[in-house]
């Protein structure tokens, strides 16, 4: 399945409102992958809303991630661990594209 028939039928399995002023959305991948997209409105009217898509998948840091970059911030802390993170326009496709490849 490619990335622009599974947005057709994707659908969020939860959205939460994180602070004042990101939204938190969950989605499964075909695969079985989860992702989170956070989409960030800046409080200063004259920046550019953007989102960060994280895969919910626990990588080495040393992971290459074409497109994006590796966090050991957030959700998993064992050391020289952490998740594939996608930022900047078409966040949600390459997240898509790299977490396809896994499994």
């Amino acid at each position: 399945m490619t990335f622009k028939q599974w947005e057709k039928i994707a659908f969020s399995k939860s959205t939460r409102k994180i602070g004042h002023n990101i939204i938190r959305d969950r989605y499964d991948f075909p695969n079985g992958i989860e992702v989170v997209d956070d989409f960030v409105t800046p409080w200063n009217v004259f920046q550019k809303s953007f989102s960060v898509v994280t895969v919910v998948y626990v990588l080495p840091l040393s992971t290459h991630i074409p497109g994006g970059e590796m966090r050991d911030d957030g959700y998993y802390g064992e050391e020289g661990y952490g998740f594939p993170v996608f930022l900047g326009d078409n966040a949600m496709e390459k997240a898509y594209n790299f977490a396809m490849k896994l499994i």
